[in-house]
């Protein structure tokens, strides 16, 4: 089986985020069992999990990565995007914590910078966040591809 990543973030009041985060991981694991493309398993959460949220919200996304270094990455509105990875290639997947961070002047962070820093750590991406002024929290997740080319003998 691939290795699957999800990652979700919940806003809301604190009881209802920690009854949330339990949905969403028990019906996480069993749509999972169901699909293997990322955009269909968003898809049935949504419908498993819709109007159970009380006054929060969840953004989410999932993706799937195939041994073969080829990934599937999916929003929560259901947009799934395939790449295929080499060696040494690194995927970062933020938060709108880090996007958002705002500098002391008001200016945002930004795609374009993100973008920049995407070859970095999880850690280096979440530390420039904090620094240039970050104000909501941060999840960051980085993967690199460590495929390694497959050899016969003769």
């Amino acid at each position: 089986m691939s290795p699957r990543l999800q990652h979700t973030e919940t806003i809301g009041f604190r009881q209802e985020v920690v009854r949330l985060q339990a949905m969403l991981k028990a019906a996480m694991t069993v749509a999972t069992i169901a699909s293997r493309r990322p955009a269909h398993l968003l898809s049935r959460l949504n419908t498993v999990l819709a109007g159970r949220g009380g006054a929060g919200f969840t953004t989410c996304c999932a993706a799937l990565f195939e041994t073969n270094g080829r990934v599937a990455i999916a929003d929560a509105g259901y947009s799934e995007t395939a790449l295929t990875l080499t060696p040494g290639d690194r995927v970062a997947f933020v938060s709108d914590g880090v996007i958002e961070a705002r500098s002391a002047a008001g200016e945002l962070y930004g795609f374009d910078r993100m973008r920049d820093l995407s070859a970095r750590t999880a850690a280096e991406i979440a530390e420039t966040a904090r620094k240039f002024g970050q104000q909501d929290d941060i999840s960051v997740i980085t993967v690199q591809c460590a495929i390694k080319e497959a050899t016969y003998a003769a």
